[in-house]
């Protein structure tokens, strides 16, 4: 744990050179076409979110250590139907109309589904892609370096 620690960015050498910003203003609750009603529920989940990241609400604490907690969420933000299953549940909340063939482009840009465990992203895509329309296809990426000749002598400092 001390590696991780010492390994983090905050113990870095560059650390001193950095300059921290934060967040003043959300920028969702100034988006047009918000209903006045839209808008205070956006305003109360923000601060109920920004109370949660900052340890303000500590509902069933786990141990001594500050860190661990559990945090109860409020009934209206859950998707209680105990009949369904839930990643069903979830995918036709978050992505109503998901099998329809005609389906904007920006349609999944304007939506997410976050979870603590990679186990439980890759059972929402599998479902997801299950009951979406035509062949699954499957991209490939690289983790290798493509470099220029004008950076070429530095390739070695920058990317080790």
């Amino acid at each position: 744990m001390v590696e991780m620690i010492n390994a983090s960015l905050s113990r870095s050498l560059l650390w001193p050179h950095f300059k921290i910003f934060t967040i003043n203003e959300n920028m969702r609750l100034s988006s047009n076409g918000l209903s006045i009603e839209d808008r205070d529920n956006l305003m109360k989940f923000s601060q109920w979110i920004l109370l949660i990241g900052n340890g303000d609400i500590v509902d069933f604490p786990l141990s001594d250590d500050h860190d661990e907690c559990f945090v109860k969420i409020p009934d209206d933000l859950l998707l209680l139907d105990a009949s369904s299953d839930p990643i069903s549940l979830t995918v036709s909340y978050v992505y109503p109309g998901i099998d329809n063939t005609c389906l904007d482009p920006s349609y999944f840009k304007e939506r997410a589904v976050v979870t603590t465990k990679n186990a439980t992203v890759d059972e929402i895509n599998h479902f997801a892609l299950s009951i979406v329309p035509g062949e699954e296809e499957i991209y490939l990426s690289t983790d290798s370096v493509s470099t220029t000749s004008s950076e070429s002598d530095n390739v070695d400092l920058l990317y080790p």
